[in-house]
């Protein structure tokens, strides 16, 4: 997955990899965090619905009197047919 914010790669965002459809604990959560090209490679355990979740925060807020940072965020939702092509 390749992850760009404002039209440019975004270095250490941490992308999460769920099913969308069961509880999973943190700890049961695969993880990754992007590299300096926006890049980062998250195992998908089994076929099935996956769910990939991507969030920055940026400080300072660009309206500063409101807020002390601004969070964005963003999901990519797909469904595998066969885990060993990935």
């Amino acid at each position: 997955m390749r992850v760009l914010f404002e039209g440019r790669p975004l270095d250490g965002a941490s992308v999460v990899a769920t099913d969308g459809v069961n509880f999973k604990s943190e700890a049961d959560q695969a993880r990754a965090s992007t590299d300096a090209q926006g890049v980062a490679v998250v195992s998908l355990r089994s076929a099935g619905p996956q769910v990939l979740a991507v969030a920055h925060r940026v400080t300072p807020s660009q309206t500063p009197t409101l807020a002390d940072a601004d969070s964005y965020g963003a999901t990519l939702a797909f469904t595998v047919t066969d885990p060993k092509t990935n």
